[in-house]
């Protein structure tokens, strides 16, 4: 007989492959476990059925919001009732609520995907700090509190320290970096969250 997993391990497997629609390949290397264990585990609960079924209930919801959304607008346009006014508004918010969810979590994914640069001299530093403020800039545009004043100087000011950064010729290109210039890359990166 097999090793015995705690129920917390089988739970965690499930949720993976059941919520998040991995495969039992990528579930088996995150939880550390063969995969035919896993792939046991799936069939002895039905991991497949159950899958489909949430995904089935997922995009009744969807389909659903978008049909109670419209119902309740073409409700309001019909009768300018107030109560129906207050439904659609209240409607319209959770989608602008989900949708600004969606983007920052796929920003914030985008960004995690980034694999991570060595950094040991100018030449490599450059284009690790444009990404950076491409970021930043990504981030203040998704945020309707932000003070875009300040945050135009401080992009325009970062540009400004990459540009002096560039080797004007191939003799500076080679040169390492300095505790000085990474001092001020890493203020330049955190412009906003300091």
């Amino acid at each position: 007989m097999g090793k015995a997993y705690p129920m917390e391990v089988r739970l965690k497997a499930q949720e993976l492959f059941c919520v998040l629609r991995w495969t039992l390949k990528a579930v088996a290397e995150e939880i550390g476990v063969t995969y035919t264990t896993v792939q046991r585990w799936s069939q002895m609960y039905g991991w497949q059925e159950m899958q489909d079924n949430l995904a089935q209930a997922e995009f009744d919801i969807r389909a659903n919001t978008v049909l109670a959304r419209s119902e309740m607008l073409t409700t309001l346009i019909n009768t300018k009732d107030p109560q129906a006014a207050f439904a659609v508004s209240s409607l319209e918010t959770l989608a602008m609520k989900k949708a600004e969810a969606e983007r920052a979590g796929q920003l914030i994914k985008n960004q995690l995907e980034q694999p991570e640069r060595k950094i040991t001299s100018l030449a490599d530093a450059i284009p690790v700090l444009e990404q950076a403020i491409n970021i930043k800039l990504a981030r203040l545009l998704d945020d309707p509190d932000a003070d875009m004043l300040r945050a135009a100087r401080n992009i325009k000011s970062a540009f400004e320290f990459i540009d002096a950064l560039k080797p004007k010729d191939d003799k500076k290109k080679k040169r390492g970096l300095t505790a000085e210039t990474a001092e001020e890359i890493r203020k330049q990166i955190l412009f906003g969250d300091s």
